[in-house]
């Protein structure tokens, strides 16, 4: 009459170990199925290329480059300075404008005086513009986002 209470417990536990195993073959069988859409080809270059940019901004940080910026009708005005305020000269800088209207572009930057560059914009650029400014002397690289109100 008086019957053993059964133990759920065991189980309980096989039927958890049970979908944890079905879950981790699903996964492994979707990992292999699926396309590897995160994965870059070009991943180890992307990387190198990264610690790249971090030694030359980290260059530029240290001779403690300034930029100074005014576009006035079409003209974008770009002043490079150092750390006492004096010009940076013989630079190739380049810029590139990033529209959500039209192709990306990319424009030289020309040299106007000591440490003074420039560029005209291509005409019927309106509204916001986004914009980075790229500088490189003597393997040193200054690169700056800028958001442009035209």
């Amino acid at each position: 009459m008086n019957e053993p209470k059964r133990n759920s417990f065991p189980p309980l536990l096989a039927a958890v170990i049970l979908v944890f195993l079905f879950f981790t073959g699903w996964s492994v069988w979707m990992a292999v199925k699926a396309d590897p859409a995160v994965t870059d080809p070009d991943y180890y270059s992307k990387g190198l290329k990264y610690n790249r940019t971090l030694i030359e901004k980290r260059a530029a940080a240290s001779l403690g480059w300034n930029l100074t910026t005014s576009l006035e009708r079409g003209q974008l005005r770009i002043e490079l300075r150092d750390r006492q305020g004096r010009p940076v000269p013989d630079a190739t800088g380049e810029i590139t404008l990033f529209s959500a209207r039209s192709r990306t572009q990319q424009l030289p930057l020309r040299e106007s005086g000591p440490g003074i560059y420039s560029v005209r914009l291509p005409a019927g650029l309106a509204g916001e513009l986004r914009a980075r400014i790229e500088f490189d002397r003597q393997g040193v690289r200054l690169m700056r986002d800028l958001l442009l109100n035209i």
